[in-house]
């Protein structure tokens, strides 16, 4: 059988088409343990950061990752950055009333629209693995991060072993769109299945944590469910320019 080649606009369509029941769906793909998964990130941000100024939330679709932070900790200023003018919207309207400066931004990771070393923390919550280029997308987040600025990296995992590669990628491939479709009762296109596409061309697990060790100290990186999870929290050396 010939694999579908990726096509980063269906990955976008998609997701704007799941925006409705984009939090219930979530949910229930990773089986429960989305929410779970949000505060064990946030948590990390807490035990190992002082203050936030400003917080850039990298791919925030409808928000749910920076709503996760602030019942953790008030940044001053949220920047949302995603190229959906759709999830830019629903964002606004989820964390209006949640006494934060939030500010849409479009754009996209590899070229975000913002000047150097502003940023105090970026976070990428399932997301960094839709970038089309996640070497320049960590380079040009290391640019617009303040020395000793933050990045916090919450996604899906590729663990090195073949065979749960190769579980984890029929789990994407052929079970989540079939639990997620039976319970929400999707008729027609299912969204849920450009989740598969985007965990073909995620690194392994080790070279992630190798290619965010290229531009940060990495603080912390935890392997979940033998490397279905990962989360990472890296610093930008004081030393380091741009």
């Amino acid at each position: 059988m010939r694999r579908r080649s990726f096509s980063w606009r269906e990955v976008i369509e998609a997701l704007e088409e799941a925006i409705p029941v984009y939090e219930e769906g979530s949910s229930v793909a990773s089986l429960g343990t989305l929410q779970r998964f949000r505060e064990k990130a946030a948590n990390l941000v807490v035990e190992n950061a002082g203050e936030i100024g400003i917080l850039l939330d990298g791919g925030v679709g409808p928000g749910e990752m920076t709503k996760t932070i602030l019942a953790k900790f008030k940044p001053k200023i949220v920047l949302g950055l995603d190229c959906s003018i759709k999830m830019l919207k629903r964002a606004c309207q989820r964390l209006k009333d949640l006494g934060v400066e939030f500010y849409p931004i479009r754009g996209v990771f590899e070229y975000p629209p913002l000047r150097p070393q502003t940023i105090d923390l970026a976070v990428f919550s399932f997301s960094l693995r839709d970038a089309l280029n996640m070497k320049q997308t960590l380079s040009e987040t290391k640019k617009i991060l303040k020395p000793n600025g933050l990045i916090l990296i919450l996604d899906i995992g590729k663990p090195r072993s073949g065979l749960l590669r190769a579980i984890y990628g029929f789990y994407w491939l052929a079970v989540v769109p079939l639990i997620v479709k039976v319970k929400l009762g999707i008729k027609g296109r299912n969204p849920w299945k450009e989740i598969y596409p985007t965990y073909r061309r995620l690194p392994s697990n080790s070279q992630l944590k190798q290619m965010v060790s290229e531009n940060f100290k990495v603080i912390t990186f935890k392997e979940y469910y033998l490397g279905c999870v990962v989360i990472a929290l890296a610093i930008k050396p004081t030393s380091c320019g741009g």
